[in-house]
């Protein structure tokens, strides 16, 4: 049994609005989703089930902070995302009789996510206090912070590596 199935599916958060009046530019959320599935049976006792799958997300609604002197501590804006993946799921009868049953499952995913918009052109935007950045063409979640390199010797300073390899007392 294959399965395929595609369409868009449009929510939103009514919410923004009291947190972002007036601004136009916001579109409500849509999400292409593309789902492959197999289903594979032996003997009713082994079972492998494969699922593959792309989520194109257009327009997601994300929380940006801002200034606390312009009286609101975030606003909303549109990005875009991508998520790709595999799911694998493995399950049999180990001992199967009239009054006994023994089965075992196992199952693994994978998923990669890519961001493939940010809000007004911006392609990164470095998310304050969490050591984290959204940037075009990689995944949320990514870490961006310096290497430690020890500790100076002479004084106990913290020691970190910059981008090219030098040591620095710098963090960034």
């Amino acid at each position: 049994l294959a399965l395929v199935t595609g369409g868009q599916n449009y929510f939103g958060n009514a919410g923004i609005a009291p947190t972002q009046p007036g601004n136009e530019e916001l579109s409500w959320e849509k999400l292409w989703t593309t789902n492959v599935a197999l289903h594979l049976g032996f003997w009713n006792r082994l079972n492998l089930d494969v699922e593959l799958y792309n989520k194109k997300t257009t327009d997601m609604l994300m929380a940006f902070p801002t200034a606390p002197s312009l009286g609101y501590s975030s606003y909303y804006a549109n990005v875009g995302m991508v998520n790709r993946g595999v799911e694998l799921s493995l399950s049999g009868a180990v001992v199967a009789s009239k009054d006994f049953l023994w089965s075992v499952n196992a199952n693994v995913s994978y998923n990669k996510n890519k961001i493939t918009e940010l809000y007004n052109g911006v392609t990164e935007y470095e998310m304050s206090s969490t050591n984290t950045k959204l940037v075009v063409g990689h995944p949320v979640g990514e870490f961006y912070i310096n290497r430690f390199a020890g500790v100076n010797p002479a004084n106990g300073d913290a020691l970190w590596y910059t981008k090219d390899g030098e040591i620095t007392t710098e963090m960034r």
